[in-house]
This record gives C-alpha cells, sequence and structure tokens, in this order.
C-alpha cells in the first residue's frame, strides 16, 4: 500500500520501484521498441560522478507510483507536480539523500534524452533539448531484463549496512527473464 496524498518513507521499496519503472515506457510508449523509466534511469546513473549515482538512478523514481506523464501534459496540471514532488521527497528520504537533484543528474537527464529521441522517436522528429546525443547504441531489454538492470545498480549504489531490500526482495536477484509468450509461437523461421 501507498498513499499517493501523503507519501511515506517507510512505505517505499526498491523492488516495487523497479518493478514499475521496467513497465513504463520513455515518451509515452510513442517510441519505435519498448524503452522503459528503468533503462533510462540506470543510463542516466552511468554517466554521472559516483557520488552521484543513485540520485541519477532515482531522478524518475516517483514514477512508479504516479506513471509517467509526457511534459506537456504535466505542465498543464501543477496539482499532480506537488503530488510528484512529495513521493520525490519520500523517496529520498528513504535513501538517505537530498531530494535536490544536482545539476550532473540534470545535465546527465538530458544527454539520454537526446539520445534517447535520436535512436527512438521517428525519423525526422526535430527534438532540441539543450543536449548533444551520445553515439551509442542504446539496446532492446524485456522489461523483466530491465528489472534487475535497475535493481542491480540500486544494489551498487547501497551503502554497507543499509537496509534497502528485504529477504523476499533479494529473490527477484535470482529469476531469470522469461522469454514473451509471443516468442514461444514461433517455429522453424514461421
Amino acid at each position: 500500500m501507498f498513499c499517493l496524498t501523503n507519501p511515506r518513507s517507510q512505505d517505499v521499496r526498491s523492488i516495487d520501484i523497479a518493478h514499475a519503472l521496467s513497465r513504463i515506457y520513455r515518451f509515452g510508449g510513442h517510441t519505435s521498441r519498448p524503452y522503459s523509466v528503468a533503462e533510462h534511469s540506470v543510463w542516466v546513473s552511468k554517466l554521472v560522478q559516483p557520488e552521484h549515482r543513485l540520485a541519477a538512478l532515482l531522478h524518475d523514481a516517483a514514477e512508479a507510483y504516479v506513471g509517467d506523464m509526457v511534459a506537456p501534459l504535466k505542465a498543464m496540471l501543477p496539482g499532480f507536480s506537488v503530488i510528484e514532488r512529495r513521493i520525490h521527497e519520500a523517496i529520498c528520504e528513504r535513501f538517505g539523500i537530498s531530494p535536490e537533484i544536482p545539476e550532473e543528474v540534470h545535465a546527465a537527464d538530458r544527454v539520454a534524452l537526446a539520445t534517447e529521441a535520436k535512436q527512438l522517436l521517428p525519423l525526422g522528429l526535430n527534438w532540441d533539448c539543450g543536449a548533444k546525443p551520445r553515439d551509442i547504441s542504446l539496446t532492446a531489454m524485456w522489461w523483466s531484463e530491465a528489472r534487475s538492470y535497475w535493481l542491480r545498480s540500486m544494489k551498487d549504489c547501497m551503502p554497507e549496512g543499509a537496509d534497502w531490500f528485504s529477504e523476499d526482495d533479494l529473490k527477484w536477484f535470482e529469476q531469470k527473464p522469461k522469454r514473451h509468450l509471443a516468442n514461444a509461437w514461433e517455429r522453424d523461421g514461421e
């Protein structure tokens, strides 16, 4: 249970964030292939210095509880931003970081956005986000792979003695990604 109007840090769970972000797609799902907020968050965390990796990994974590609203719509709904901010603050309290996102994370987020837009949005779309895209290839992941990717990144950021994962949560690390049911019907090149 998670109360959107009164979020509490003790109700925030790493596995809930990882699971939801791995199933929420960037750009409102209008990409050439599924690309999750979990993948985006891990990639942003790899673009920053080690001291900002946790902040980068969690910069969109509130979306696990409220979804990813496209920026133009979010700008028209100031009440939504208030709720999202309170959830972000509860998440930051849970993991012991400042709710103020470092400028390095914002810059890395813009680089990721530029790269994602160039590779994943329809050709010819002119997207200026104030950053130059990186010349890398974004690889496709199943949602279960993205969840594991995010969880492993979170575990790498975890300080000694932190209780970010329960015993039940640790089982998620052992799960192997499953093939999608649609692929089970493919036989002999059909």
